[in-house]
């Protein structure tokens, strides 16, 4: 989201209405126009307080920006937004939790603006308070990139990012550090299996404190043998040797996590055969009794070229939520061919089946040419009541869109509607259901 200003839009639902009825609340812009923001993320508390945290540019010769912290209490004003990073830095992915209570942790990438030297860094606030000094997590020297986090019932978080050397970028690998409850953060650890590339892709910390890292693992310096793996940690016993989720027979990548209210787990992931023939949307599931079961097919996608697809960004990205209900529902992207793209999702009611695809934006969209087309990045999310929101980005002839469409548990989905201000390009950032009802997107 660089160089564009952080819009929020809110959808309310009035109990028994179809969805269609459904009305999305104008946006609201978090800093003044003419200032420019960076990437940001967003979560909820039990009582639907949202909190943002974005960047804010401050020099655009130089790159540095300040990481902003902002909340809005249910039905309330947005207070005014907080600075939470320190001095002379570039931040980069940034990722933000909260459990019920509202106690929050912030983990983000920077790096000096003179030098191109990347590191781990992490903020924490309790409910009410204020926020941490950041804390730096790689040791002094090792760079880390891409960090993502969770936090548990107990308010125990977890962070893992990809740890690698500018000398040998085939070395990377997965670390890991838990922040207990009552604050602090303990050493690193390494996660993975000796002789692989890894890097975590999600987490999951359940009121226990156990801990679970979701990793994508692949043969070093090829990019190949990519399998999907799951690492787990018991309170304050040692990191286990990662448990493959993926089929020998398939490569697998861009694996995502989601965690349902009683700790059960769904991965969701993209697999082709070996001679890329075509691609599949898979996801596994975990219950506490019952252990992983066998990853599932929800869709199979036919491939006009797959390495045209990566080189260019047409990758089907599957992402997967769930509700406070145990519902699950996992969002894809496919390719038909160079030019074209659909929106897809499945979704499983809490103890049954798949359902068949459905498709939210119910046709497709055109890539522009030579435009270079970041989209869809799209997400879905689940609310109390098993209603759905699904929201991404799309060309709409002149500059790129955010729109969305709803749907309610038993009812298909109704026409999107375009949340971003007429004329004005903007990207998908974060969708989330409101524990009230509704949806908030960023």
């Amino acid at each position: 989201m660089a160089g564009l200003a952080v819009l929020a839009c809110v959808a309310l639902f009035a109990r028994g209405e179809a969805t269609a009825r459904a009305s999305w609340q104008a946006p609201t812009a978090l800093l003044p126009r003419g200032e420019r923001s960076g990437d940001a993320d967003v979560a909820v508390d039990a009582r639907g307080t949202v909190f943002v945290v974005w960047s804010k540019l401050v020099s655009a010769r130089t790159g540095e920006s300040f990481l902003m912290a902002q909340e809005r209490p249910a039905g309330g004003a947005w207070q005014r937004p907080v600075r939470i990073s320190g001095p002379g830095v570039s931040p980069g992915e940034v990722e933000l939790v909260s459990d019920a209570r509202g106690d929050e942790a912030v983990t983000w990438e920077q790096s000096p603006v003179s030098e191109n030297k990347w590191t781990v860094v992490a903020a924490r606030r309790l409910a009410g308070g204020a926020w941490s000094a950041p804390a730096r997590l790689p040791p002094p020297g090792v760079e880390g990139r891409l960090p993502i986090a969770a936090i548990g019932a107990s308010g125990s978080v977890v962070v893992a990012w990809s740890r690698s050397s500018h000398s040998d970028p085939a070395s990377q690998v997965t670390e890991a550090v838990v922040g207990p409850a009552g604050g602090g953060w303990q050493a690193p650890e390494q996660l993975g299996v000796p002789g692989r590339v890894s890097g975590p892709c999600g987490a999951a910390v359940d009121a226990l404190g156990d801990a679970t890292i979701l990793l994508s693992s692949s043969r070093p310096g090829t990019g190949h043998g990519q399998t999907v793996e799951i690492a787990t940690r018991a309170g304050d016993a040692d990191w286990q040797v990662p448990v493959r989720l993926s089929s020998t027979l398939v490569e697998a990548g861009q694996p995502r996590l989601a965690v349902g209210p009683l700790g059960e787990m769904t991965v969701s992931w993209e697999a082709h055969d070996i001679g890329q023939s075509a691609v599949q949307i898979e996801a596994a599931s975990f219950t506490a009794t019952g252990g992983w079961q066998p990853p599932v097919t929800l869709a199979t996608i036919g491939v006009f070229d797959l390495r045209y697809a990566r080189s260019n960004d047409r990758a089907s990205d599957p992402t997967v939520t769930t509700g406070s209900r145990g519902d699950v529902s996992v969002i894809w992207r496919r390719f038909p061919d160079a030019t074209h793209v659909i929106i897809e999702a499945a979704t499983r009611a809490p103890g049954g089946a798949w359902q068949a695809p459905s498709r939210p934006a119910r046709s497709a969209f055109v890539i522009p040419e030579p435009y270079v087309y970041q989209g869809p990045d799209q997400q879905i999310a689940i609310d109390a009541s098993g209603d759905q929101a699904a929201s991404w980005s799309r060309w709409d002839g002149s500059t790129e869109v955010v729109e969305a469409a709803t749907r309610t548990a038993d009812g298909g989905w109704q026409p999107p509607v375009t949340l971003s201000p007429l004329e004005s390009q903007a990207e998908q950032s974060s969708i989330l259901a409101l524990p009230q009802g509704g949806f908030f997107v960023a």
